[in-house]
């Protein structure tokens, strides 16, 4: 009797069963009409061909083939794979653009936080018995720096001072932690539940708004959704490295690309990438990339940092060996608008960098910093400079 029940039970839920990939009991991040407006923003500004190659570097394992339908002047973006539910067809350009819009700000995001909460996000790195060097101050002390040396651009810091004991609430008053929570909810997957992710779970149950470590997981989505950016600004994130043991000191810069197998599962995150795709500012953030990291070798006097060889999974994919230029799904550069570039500085821990970021400091307007730091902010302020003066602009 038992069986002939539970045999009924999965029979009338059959018809049910499609529904399942892609409902969730939790909100999504993005509603279908935030999704259609986003793609509505991104049309008729790449060609087929450009579309093809941004998406053969975001999407090597080809997750969102079938999701897609492109044609000859349009892509038709689907939600699901059967393509009942269409989100939009985006127009394609005919020829590519020659000219570009001047950025309205250049975004420098100091990365990491510092301050208080500088241990808790492990960027906190120290020798035994040495001073500490906290990344994220340090990365603000260089962001500072570089607004200074562009006095006569437009340039928007995503913040201004370290974290606080009250962080994120104590640097950013605006900050919703309840409606961040549930934003990064649908970038956590479940392969064994693919429509309820990890997280949601926890927002049926105890209070977690204390969780430090969903706190940080937040901060790059965060800073990402600079309040007046768009598609015409440049994002340059501002870290510094820390080497493997295998590794010895260099630079390295990233752009977005490579999501790896399982990275693109929910409609937020194969969103992200098809935005970015469609968006045709792939090819000027490599091309910014590969200058600011080539200014950074000459005014640093260090090379390029190859990959990892300690990693288990490569999570990067190689552009310019010589520049230490990568492609790599990070998140502040999946959600960035505009032109977005990650660089990474000098290994913290390497042995000549940690005497030079401890020994070696001078004082401008007030303000202590490494002379190692100035030569960083010095840098980026060049490469700027020198990217835009080779770049055609419009009004």
């Amino acid at each position: 009797m038992v069986r002939r029940f539970t045999f009924v039970v999965l029979v009338a839920a059959l018809p049910f069963l499609p529904l399942c990939v892609y409902w969730s009991p939790v909100e999504d991040e993005l509603g279908t009409a935030e999704m259609r407006d986003g793609l509505a923003a991104v049309g008729a500004r790449v060609t087929r061909t450009g579309f093809v190659e941004a998406l053969e570097l975001i999407d090597p394992h080809d997750q969102l083939a079938s999701y897609l339908t492109i044609q000859h002047a349009s892509v038709s973006v689907y939600r699901d794979t059967h393509h009942f539910e269409r989100l939009a067809e985006v127009p394609l350009r005919s020829t590519p653009l020659t000219e570009h819009t001047t950025p309205r700000s250049m975004i420098i995001d100091p990365g990491h936080w510092g301050g208080t909460w500088a241990e808790a996000e492990k960027r906190n790195y120290a020798v035994p018995g040495g001073p500490a060097i906290p990344e994220g101050e340090v990365a603000l002390k260089t962001a500072l720096r570089i607004r200074d040396k562009l006095a006569d651009q437009k340039v928007t810091l995503t913040r201004t001072m370290n974290a606080t004991a009250e962080f994120p609430a104590g640097i950013r008053p605006a900050y919703d932690l309840h409606r961040e929570r549930r934003l990064a909810a649908r970038e956590s997957y479940n392969p064994l539940l693919p429509w309820v992710t990890p997280i949601d779970w926890v927002l049926f149950g105890p209070d977690m708004y204390a969780d430090r470590a969903f706190d940080l997981y937040t901060r790059y989505d965060l800073r990402a959704r600079v309040a007046d950016a768009s598609i015409d600004d440049v994002f340059i994130s501002i870290h510094y490295n820390i080497a493997s043991q295998r590794q010895t000191n260099g630079l390295m810069a990233f752009v977005y690309g490579d999501a790896l197998d399982g990275e693109l599962r929910t409609p937020t995150q194969r969103y992200w990438a098809i935005r970015r795709a469609l968006d045709g500012t792939l090819p000027r953030s490599i091309a910014l990339a590969r200058t600011l990291a080539n200014a950074m070798q000459r005014r640093m006097q260090l090379p390029a940092l190859a990959p990892d060889p300690d990693e288990v999974k490569v999570n990067r994919t190689v552009l310019d060996a010589a520049a230490g230029l990568h492609a790599r799904n990070l998140a502040v550069l999946r959600r960035a608008r505009g032109v977005a570039v990650l660089l990474e500085g000098p290994c913290l821990n390497a042995p000549e960098e940690y005497q030079r970021f401890t020994g070696e400091l001078v004082v401008i307007d007030g303000m202590t910093i490494p002379v190692r730091a100035e030569e960083y902010a010095d840098a980026v302020a060049m490469g700027l400079r020198e990217f835009f003066a080779n770049v055609v602009m419009r009004p």
